[in-house]
């Protein structure tokens, strides 16, 4: 049965987007950094490998069942950068202006702008789990010509839903939640539970 499990994120808007979903559910969600400030160092070459890393790295520091999230945005013209490293596609600095700005740049004079972002949870019982699970979620859309709104976090204000035409950044936090990959990949984790 589980009880509390650890979202292995220092990302507070990703924890915030997590908890809710998690809310009036037969366990809790806490927040990697309530234990530590340290974060892992994100050296897989997918989203898979990345959330395992920090899945394993929040099991072995807080001793519980811990819930890894690596989650980017793939745009097709791009070959599907940023990806994995799209919390730094502009330097080491985690900088989203900087990289708003980059993607923007890159994608001036592009036409066919369709992206997607996309969230890989994997879920452990403890550090050396051998049997990680692992879901997945999707959020279909396209890269804006300007920032639109100011809500959200990372790329939110340059992307546009594929099926609402709205600009993430615009919606505010429970509309996003609706339709966020991260939901997608939580429900997916909760379905597996039976929860």
């Amino acid at each position: 049965m589980l009880n509390d499990i650890v979202f292995a994120s220092q990302n507070v808007g990703k924890y915030v987007e997590a908890k809710a979903l998690f809310q009036n559910k037969q366990f809790t969600l806490s927040f990697l950094g309530d234990y530590t400030q340290e974060d892992v160092e994100e050296t897989g070459l997918s989203f898979h490998e990345n959330a395992l890393l920090k899945a394993r790295f929040c099991a072995k520091v807080t001793s519980k069942p811990s819930l890894g999230d690596d989650s980017g945005l793939c745009i097709t013209a791009l070959n599907l950068q940023p990806g994995i490293f799209s919390a730094r596609f502009a330097g080491e600095g985690r900088n989203f202006d900087a990289n708003i700005q980059k993607v923007l740049d890159l994608m001036a004079d592009v036409k066919q702008r369709s992206a997607y972002f996309v969230s890989v949870l994997a879920y452990v019982s403890h550090a050396e789990d051998p049997l990680p699970r692992f879901y997945t979620g999707f959020w279909q859309g396209e890269i804006a010509h300007q920032k639109e709104g100011h809500q959200g976090f990372g790329y939110d204000p340059i992307f546009i839903d594929q099926t609402s035409g709205i600009p993430i950044g615009t919606m505010d936090q429970e509309q996003k939640i609706m339709l966020s990959h991260r939901t997608k990949a939580i429900q997916a984790f909760l379905s597996d539970f039976g929860i």
